[in-house]
C-alpha cells in the first residue's frame, strides 16, 4: 500500500520536500512506517524517534495500524521563544 506522508519544520527540511509517498506492507503500523522512513532518509533517525505521527489529524501512538486511505502527517519538536 502507498502511504503519504505530511512532513513539517524539521522533517520536511530533512527530507526536502512537504510530502513523501512510501510503499509498505498491508498491516503495516506507524512504527513500521517510521523504520521504512529512517531507512529512506537517514538523516531523519533522530528526528523520528522524537518526533508525534498524526493520523487523519488525530496523534497516535506506534502500534497504530495504518491503511493507505490515511493520511499521515509527520510533527517533529518545535523549539522556540
Amino acid at each position: 500500500m502507498q502511504i503519504t506522508v505530511k512532513c513539517f519544520a524539521l522533517a520536511r527540511q530533512l527530507v526536502g520536500d512537504e510530502s513523501v509517498v512510501v510503499d509498505l506492507k498491508e498491516g503495516a503500523t506507524v512504527d513500521d512506517l517510521k523504520k521504512h522512513l529512517a531507512q529512506l532518509f537517514p538523516q531523519m533517525d533522530r528526528v523520528l524517534n522524537s518526533s508525534m505521527m498524526a493520523v487523519d489529524g488525530d496523534y497516535v501512538k506506534g502500534d497504530h495500524l495504518l491503511s493507505s486511505d490515511h493520511e499521515v502527517a509527520c510533527i517533529p519538536p518545535v523549539s522556540g521563544g
